[in-house]
């Protein structure tokens, strides 16, 4: 089985002048850095370098406020249904649960992630117009943003000191474009937008409901079901083989954390979808890679026992679209004790322990803490 689990090659990057989304993202930033521009030097009457410079820095910290008040958008779209939030993310600034405390932390940017707010319902998959209102919540206030900027903004010329028209042309601008170009079905980086999921949505498409179910296991992993006791029957009647290659990812990574907890590694599926996942890891979206490598390492650990193998899975296992360190820490002391190092082993399973407040869900919790029970045990013997 390992032949079949090795690091693939990284293919050679695309050129971002090959790739589409650059001149779509690059062209709308073009035309709304250059509307507000315009917008702001006719509010201010001047054309000298040193205001355009101020405006330009302005535009700039703006639409960076326009993001974080879109997902927040989102998450009191969310939090109105009773979901539980798990994780916020504008460009390299993280907002994680870990238990009852949120810890803010600075990480890299992920390409095709301006921002993100992850929650799960409490119960069940969550009703259609549960969705809705989670998904609606981030363009709408855009757009509400861009409304109650838009009086202000239409003040005379000279009327004021000019800076308080153009900060308002400024938010009116921004929020028109992060709104209604979110609503726009498109698929960016393995990242689906606000617009596809509602069209996919209301379509009632095989895309919503593998979201639906997807959503749900969120939600039981965050109130303390184990994947070991999770429903097996989720994904009955959907085709992942015709949906986006990241949906089809997340329930094979679904999958090998159920046989992993469960100790099954002999389950046929579960060998599938850890081939699946080795075998186009660079397909999948970048901010998700760290966790599928740590994932693969652990399940060539433990099915197989080569350690080298898992090693280098495990090497891939740094950065990513949550906070993975005591993973990170866990495997490390794991990967250790199977190659007959006792004391690496001890000091990973320290610096484990030392990052236990960072799993962000409590099943997550219980399985980790069975893992440190297991090492230690191990080394006492």
């Amino acid at each position: 089985m390992s032949a079949l689990l090795t690091v693939p090659p990284q293919p050679p990057p695309v050129p971002a002048w090959r790739q589409p989304a650059t001149w779509v993202q690059g062209g709308l930033g073009m035309l709304a850095g250059g509307t507000v521009v315009f917008l702001a030097m006719r509010s201010l009457q001047t054309t000298d370098a040193a205001s355009a410079f101020l405006v330009f820095v302005a535009f700039l910290v703006i639409s960076w406020l326009q993001i974080v008040w879109h997902e927040a958008g989102h998450a009191i779209g969310g939090l109105l249904f009773g979901h539980r939030a798990l994780a916020f993310g504008v460009g390299p600034l993280r907002l994680e649960r870990q238990g009852e405390r949120w810890r803010l932390r600075w990480a890299g940017s992920i390409r095709g992630v301006g921002g993100f707010a992850l929650l799960f319902p409490r119960e069940g998959e969550g009703t259609r117009a549960e969705r809705t209102a989670y998904l609606l919540g981030g363009p709408l206030a855009n757009l509400l943003a861009a409304a109650l900027a838009w009086p202000f903004a239409q003040a005379e010329p000279g009327a004021g000191s000019g800076w308080s028209e153009s900060i308002a042309w400024m938010v009116f601008v921004t929020g028109l474009l992060v709104g209604l170009s979110n609503l726009v079905p498109f698929l960016t980086g393995g990242w689906s937008s606000d617009g596809r999921q509602l069209w996919k949505l209301w379509q009632g498409a095989d895309e919503a409901r593998a979201m639906a179910v997807l959503n749900r296991l969120g939600g039981l992993s965050m109130a303390g079901i184990r994947p070991r006791d999770w429903p097996q029957d989720g994904a009955v009647g959907i085709d992942l083989a015709t949906l986006p290659h990241g949906i089809g990812e997340a329930f094979a990574r679904c999958r090998l954390v159920q046989a992993l907890d469960a100790r099954n590694y002999s389950d046929p599926a579960a060998i599938d979808a850890a081939v699946a996942l080795a075998r186009d890891f660079w397909r999948g979206p970048e901010g998700i890679r760290p966790i599928n490598a740590i994932l693969l390492a652990r399940w060539i650990l433990d099915a197989s026992g080569d350690t080298a193998l898992a090693a280098q899975w495990a090497a891939l296992g740094e950065g990513g679209i949550l906070d993975q360190s005591a993973q990170r820490a866990l495997l490390a002391a794991w990967i250790a004790l199977r190659s007959g190092d006792p004391s690496a082993a001890s000091r990973h399973l320290e610096n484990a322990r030392s990052q236990r407040d960072r799993i962000h869900d409590a099943a997550s919790l219980q399985v980790f803490d069975d893992d440190v029970a297991a090492i230690a045990a191990a080394l006492r013997a």
